[in-house]
């Protein structure tokens, strides 16, 4: 069965042993938008994705037909949000788009970029100057 999101929804369904109309009761959504899913017609997107994944505990990123885990540990991702936010709190957006990337990066690559790092702020606009007191 290829990976599809009409084929990964009905397996969803079957394994957590719930019908479309318990679907649609559990999500809040129409037993047509439920069944038009199921049959192929159309693809959710965005809330109704959301809503559909987290009720039979899979990954939306898996429901899509995607080659990832088909359950997803929600309670990571939190914290990994948590951590995001966080950073892009204290230090911006670009700060946590930095990061994204240099974890992309193998270890001899990211040992480049924090010698780059060290080489810009040795230069003395990125000093700190220390005012002296005049007493």
């Amino acid at each position: 069965m290829p990976d599809t999101f009409q084929n990964r929804l009905k397996q969803a369904l079957e394994i957590r042993e719930m019908k479309p109309s318990e679907l649609a009761e559990l999500s809040g959504l129409s037993k047509s938008r439920i069944s038009q899913w199921v049959n192929g017609k159309f693809k959710p997107m965005g809330d109704g994705l959301y809503k559909i994944a987290g009720i039979l505990h899979v990954s939306e990123s898996w429901l899509m037909g995607n080659d990832v885990p088909m359950e997803v540990d929600r309670q990571t991702l939190q914290k990994k949000y948590e951590a995001c936010k966080l950073i892009e709190q204290c230090y911006g957006s670009k700060a946590y788009e930095l990061i994204e990337q240099f974890a992309k990066l193998d270890e001899a690559d990211q040992d480049k970029v924090k010698y780059g790092v060290e080489l810009l702020l040795a230069d003395e606009k990125y000093s700190i100057k220390k005012e002296s007191k005049n007493a």
